[in-house]
């Protein structure tokens, strides 16, 4: 995979060559109208250059989500989407594209950034279905390391067994009975 800072159009060509080569035939692999999604966190690489370099390098179709950074909105090429990966917030508004939440950040030798709450989170998961975002992301499910893990734990085992953060989400987005 392409280095870190502002790789090149032939780097990422090869990156997203290997993804459509090595993953993306896979069922489980998302796609969208028959494009392979790709979502790019381009920390070192802030400005309307890399959509520029990934859209020359994206031979293959693939359908980019970029994270979000200053001025993204006035670029002249725009990729497919847009999100903002910032888990130290418990909600993240980048509407029409998305709308992420959070159920806590907090990493090993810190104080929280974000402290858990499940009132609040029930709040953040409404927020998000009524957004209308063409993505609705949760950041994350098991990013232990940072704290914002929504899947099951001892601190916030449920009788489901998945843990009251999955419960939370099920609940929002359980179809309604057809009784």
């Amino acid at each position: 995979m392409a280095a870190a800072g502002r790789p090149s159009v032939e780097q990422i060509r090869a990156d997203l060559e290997y993804i459509a080569s090595n993953y993306a035939s896979d069922q489980s692999f998302l796609r969208i109208a028959d494009r392979f999604v790709v979502f790019i966190y381009s920390a070192d690489d802030t400005d309307c250059s890399v959509i520029d370099r990934w859209t020359e390098a994206n031979a293959m179709g693939a359908y980019l989500v970029f994270k979000v950074f200053a001025g993204y909105r006035d670029c002249t090429v725009q990729p497919d989407g847009w999100h903002q990966y910032g888990p130290d917030v418990a909600e993240d508004d980048q509407r029409p594209f998305s709308f992420t939440i959070s159920p806590g950040f907090w990493k090993v030798a810190e104080d929280p950034r974000l402290p858990r709450d499940s009132l609040r989170w029930t709040q953040n998961i409404a927020n998000m279905l009524s957004s209308g975002a063409r993505w609705q992301l949760v950041a994350t499910f098991n990013e232990w390391a940072e704290g914002t893990s929504v899947e099951s734990a001892e601190e916030w085992a449920s009788d489901s067994g998945f843990g009251t953060y999955l419960d939370a989400l099920h609940e929002a987005t359980a179809l309604p009975s057809s009784n």
